[in-house]
């Protein structure tokens, strides 16, 4: 989930439950309500800079990307539908300047690795790394793609993985990052512009992309022997804090990203899977089942 506090307005898609729309909350009315994306059966969401985000809309008929303004949601301001062969821009171009620009994918044609470059163009990365490598296909998809800040090149992760891919330029393989070992399904967050933060099933990692290496992590669900629980999504709220949701735990924890310990714990309703802070005391989080809202306070 996503909040800018400039509109008052959080996004979320939870795919089993929002499908292909996009859940908008409005705070300063505590008022919910969704924007139909036609053609997308679902949708994954990248924030990006000055009040822009990125859609990117899989399982249609053709795969797309958008870019939108918070304050205005249900606008596509600049758009992009591709396949293998052919790709098409629409819009205002310059909106892509504001948001991340490499994704992952999913489409009728299977998942592809995609960058926007200035122009714009799109450019469909090669994926014989991964169709190559030592990966099940069937149960191992791609689940984040994110361009490096610190040098050209891309970051990868896969499903059940603990390792990132780190692919250079061309989008050739050029090394891994090792997590913690739990084989999750590594969500990537930039802190700044060498550091990742990144989750790892049960477990919050912070990455040194520049020294290519996890530097610090901790383990925040619990389980019974021989077994593991995952964590749901994390939120940055500033330089030196991060939201985490626990389903399991049946509550949301404050996270200091200069200690790596918890700070603060507060109870949530139901099993808690998408937050993002409001302020300083309130967060807002969305039940994993049935994607109802809620209002926590630290």
């Amino acid at each position: 989930m996503h909040f800018d506090p400039p509109s008052a307005t959080a996004i979320d898609c939870l795919g089993w439950v929002d499908k292909g729309s996009l859940w908008v909350f409005d705070a300063s009315g505590e008022t919910a309500r969704t924007v139909s994306v036609p053609g997308a059966e679902y949708l994954s969401i990248a924030a990006g800079s000055g009040g822009w985000f990125r859609l990117t809309h899989h399982g249609g008929p053709r795969p797309a990307m958008s870019v939108r303004r918070f304050s205005d949601p249900a606008t596509e301001v600049a758009r992009v539908d591709f396949d293998q062969t052919y790709f098409t821009f629409a819009g205002d171009n310059d909106a892509w300047r504001q948001v991340e620009s490499a994704a992952v994918v999913n489409g009728l044609t299977g998942q592809h690795l995609v960058c926007i470059s200035l122009g714009p163009e799109l450019r469909i990365l090669d994926l014989g790394w991964y169709l190559k490598g030592d990966y099940d296909h069937g149960y191992q998809g791609l689940t984040c793609c994110i361009a490096r800040r610190d040098s050209p090149g891309f970051i990868v992760s896969v499903q059940r993985s603990s390792d990132l891919v780190i692919l250079d330029q061309e989008g050739r393989h050029a090394g891994l990052i090792s997590l913690s070992g739990a084989h999750g399904n590594p969500d990537l967050i930039y802190r700044d512009e060498k550091r990742l933060i990144a989750t790892d099933y049960d477990t919050v990692t912070e990455v040194d992309v520049a020294k290519g290496r996890m530097t610090r992590h901790v383990r925040l669900q619990d389980a019974a022997a021989a077994t593991q629980q995952f964590i749901g999504a994390v939120s940055l709220t500033g330089p030196n804090h991060a939201l985490v949701a626990r389903p399991f735990s049946g509550d949301v924890v404050r996270l200091s990203l200069k200690s790596f310990e918890v700070e603060a714990r507060a109870a949530a309703q139901l099993q808690p899977l998408s937050v993002c802070a409001l302020d300083d005391e309130r967060f807002l989080y969305r039940d994993w089942h049935s994607g109802r809202a809620f209002i926590g306070w630290f």
